[in-house]
């Protein structure tokens, strides 16, 4: 009867001991890229432009893809928080940028409905005078490119000002529901005040609890249940 017990115990215990999921962002630190190609509006691998050219633009510590950080006057001095590359996207509002530059990635692992998670990234300000206002990104959920105007808010990065430091910001949001069937998460720049921003983003991480497929639920209910009941009939046993 003692091992009945424990099996119950065990399996009720199953939903509470889920192990957190690795980072669910695929090239987070943006070091892969699709192929060579320099100059601007290129993104690395498994990311993609939402927003009419020349959108958001990579950054290279040694300019082998993407451009240098200094080209424009952009962000001289600066190297990548992690590895060789970061990405910046402009929040609008000047001739060249008049929206805002809005990339996103299709998650190869749809965020589950009620799920808890943590974004996570390293911003830094850009220098140039017309875009150096501090500024950061808000992120969302979309079905597909074509549904980045009616995307599901998520949370947002608190802005950044910093020209010289990167800055890590995070916060944590609750998967909407109908979210498996919203796989493109979309990271649309923002100005934090009144100048126009063009903030770097780097070494993102996105993780959460790992979320029990319903028949492990019914499981662990009926575990649940089955102890509740051997309960109840020890205690009336005279």
């Amino acid at each position: 009867m003692k091992t009945v017990r424990t099996a119950i115990a065990a399996l009720a215990l199953t939903g509470a001991a889920l192990p957190a999921l690795a980072n669910i962002i695929t090239n987070p630190s943006f070091e892969l890229t699709p192929g060579p190609g320099t100059g601007q509006g290129l993104l690395p691998a498994n990311w993609i432009n939402l927003a009419p050219p020349p959108g958001a633009d990579t950054f290279s510590n040694d300019g082998s893809y993407g451009v240098f950080p200094n080209a424009f006057g952009n962000f001289p001095g600066v190297t990548a928080h992690d590895g060789l590359r970061w990405v910046a996207g402009g929040s609008g509002g000047i001739p060249i940028n008049l929206v805002p530059e809005v990339f996103g990635q299709v998650l190869s692992t749809p965020l589950a409905p009620g799920a808890t998670y943590q974004l996570s990234a390293y911003l830094i300000a850009a220098q140039r005078t017309d875009i150096s206002g501090a500024g950061a990104y808000r992120v969302s959920l979309a079905r597909d490119a074509a549904s980045v105007a009616s995307a599901i808010f998520l949370g947002s990065f608190d802005p950044v000002s910093s020209t010289t430091q990167w800055q890590a910001r995070s916060f944590t949001f609750v998967a909407p529901a109908g979210a498996r069937e919203l796989p493109l998460l979309v990271f649309t720049p923002y100005a934090g005040g009144t100048r126009t921003a063009y903030p770097g983003i780097d070494s993102l991480s996105l993780t959460g609890e790992a979320v029990p497929e319903p028949g492990l639920m019914g499981l662990v209910a009926a575990g649940l249940l089955a102890l509740g009941a051997w309960g109840r009939r020890r205690c009336l046993r005279p």
